[in-house]
């Protein structure tokens, strides 16, 4: 007979059973997203941020309850991808705080844990949506508690939890309009509740298979301070493959033939991500090729990298900038205006709270103005506040990159962190931020019937119109939404042929001859245009 209350050591195996089973759902999570785009995905950012939870349990073979929880919790939202791997997170958190204290998790511990888990969780979101993860963490608590009263031994407790949940989730699209719209219910939820069925398989002794390593796999950066010993092969470098039939164990079995180290390959549906520490990055380059295109190509001499910080001064400048983006020439666009770091990522991957940690680390400045450029990011970067209790981090919520651009113009040095944060975020509601991008499934949303492959406009987040061909799409964007602004600012794509770009321009000349037009290489992956209307 079961013991009715679980130990560290079990509540490890458990984590990790349910980690290995939300691996595996990803994409069915993924495929509930409702907004059709090219994206972070619910499924994608919730398995990463449990796998980076995963990686500090398994250090230990047994632990305390202590250790579990301060391994879950840490992990967890160093970790965080994505809003959904934040609120994920917070509600590790909470149920970590409470577990740490326990003598014995039993039933009364669990409700006790999962009570505070929602209350965490809920103070995380400046305003908490019904209809969300969030609603369904409540159920759990709910039931936990309604167990409790019933007198349930743990295995079913757990189960009933699963069964109110799934309940409730069945619920969310009445709760939330976009839900009904799409007929999904809530990804996060779903996540949520995926991952204690595979607690919950793990306890009834079904195997869960460890699909980690064969299929969600992710740099977990090592962010100490680099050493002259640690570099053997002096080029770190970085690619994206975009191709057909990539086999993530065929790129490894071939690039462990060639002379490196620190090899992490990420393959997902047609794109492959390399990183490797080399002393030829041109062998790992001519591997490439063979797959298909090359995109974000960064190679950085790490032995260079670390005479520049053992030059760096000790003493930190007053404020500085970091940003995230994706694209060679939007890295460049970005330093070129004063951004002193660029953390790479965007809407095709929403880098981690530690990533974002890491590169405010870099700018060396007692205050440092984050610029997120993506909706789906400004929780992770909102974490680095209290993980920086020696810095002043201010977090401008640009949702775009035209958006975090527009900040920095209006940063005045004379003035203070207060002023300059009211100051940019003015400035970012001066202007329309515009996208074109393609679909990424069918779906009928806000009254426009989506084909996958057709090409989407975007303005300020919300589609406003789609098309089948990009250039005809973009014009009809800016016509929809240009209302006798003075500048309008293109960035265009690595899948842009520059002519291309430069007969858009050329067009949009002839229409709008009273505005400033610009043109700049983003070279930002997935998406054709970036737009900044003002």
């Amino acid at each position: 007979m079961m013991k009715d209350y679980f130990d560290a050591s079990q509540l490890k195996d458990m984590f990790i059973a349910g980690a290995n089973n939300l691996a595996a759902n990803k994409e069915m999570i993924n495929n509930l997203n409702v907004f059709p785009v090219p994206d972070g995905d619910t499924g994608t950012n919730m398995s990463l941020t449990v796998m980076s939870a995963t990686k500090e349990l398994e250090k230990y073979d047994k632990l305390s309850y202590n250790e579990f929880a301060k391994a879950l919790s840490t992990g967890a939202l160093m970790g965080a991808r994505g809003n959904s791997g934040v609120i994920l997170s917070q509600i590790f958190r909470g149920f970590a705080n409470v577990i740490a204290d326990a003598e014995q998790v039993d039933q009364q511990t669990l409700a006790d844990a999962t009570h505070h888990a929602v209350e965490i969780a809920y103070k995380a979101v400046i305003k908490p949506v019904e209809g969300t993860i969030l609603t369904i963490i409540r159920a759990l608590s709910q039931a936990a508690k309604e167990a409790l009263s019933l007198s349930m031994s743990m295995e079913d407790m757990i189960s009933y939890m699963i069964s109110e949940g799934y309940k409730m989730l069945d619920k969310t699209p009445d709760m939330l309009p976009i839900l009904k719209q799409a007929n999904v219910v809530d990804a996060g939820g779903m996540g949520l509740l995926v991952m204690l069925q595979g607690a919950e398989a793990h306890l009834k002794g079904i195997e869960i298979e460890n699909v980690f390593s064969a299929d969600v796999e992710v740099e977990i950066k090592d962010h100490r301070e680099l050493r002259e010993e640690d570099i053997i092969y002096p080029y770190c470098t970085e690619l994206f493959i975009k191709g057909i039939n990539l086999k993530k164990e065929i790129i490894i079995h071939e690039l462990n033939k060639l002379v490196g180290d620190s090899l992490v390959v990420v393959v997902q549906d047609d794109i492959a991500k390399i990183h490797m520490h080399t002393d030829d990055p041109g062998k790992i380059l001519g591997y490439g090729v063979t797959l298909g295109s090359l995109h974000d190509i960064k190679i950085e001499n790490m032995r260079e990298q670390f005479e520049v910080r053992q030059k760096k001064p000790e003493e930190r400048k007053a404020f500085g900038f970091m940003t995230v983006a994706s694209g060679d020439g939007l890295r460049e666009i970005a330093k070129s205006m004063g951004v002193d770091y660029t953390v790479s990522g965007g809407q095709t991957m929403n880098p981690s709270t530690e990533d974002i940690v890491a590169g405010i680390k870099e700018v060396h400045a007692e205050t440092v103005y984050v610029l997120p450029n993506n909706k789906n990011i400004i929780m992770a970067a909102e974490q680095s506040v209290h993980l920086l209790p020696d810095l002043h981090v201010v977090v401008i919520p640009s949702t775009s990159f035209a958006q975090g651009m527009a900040s920095l113009i209006a940063f005045n040095p004379e003035l203070t962190s207060a002023e300059n944060k009211e100051n940019m975020l003015g400035a970012m509601e001066q202007i329309v931020s515009c996208e074109v991008t393609y679909a990424v499934r069918d779906t009928e949303f806000d009254g426009h019937t989506i084909k996958e492959g057709g090409i989407l406009g975007l303005a300020d987040g919300k589609i406003v119109l789609t098309g089948d061909e990009v250039r005809k799409t973009t014009l009809d964007l800016i016509s929809e939404v240009e209302n006798g602004h003075e500048i309008i600012t293109i960035y265009y794509g690595e899948d842009v042929l520059e002519e291309d770009a430069n007969e858009l321009i050329s067009e949009l000349e002839k229409r709008y001859e009273d505005a400033e037009i610009e043109l700049y290489y983003g070279g930002q992956p997935l998406y054709y245009y970036l737009i900044s209307i003002e």
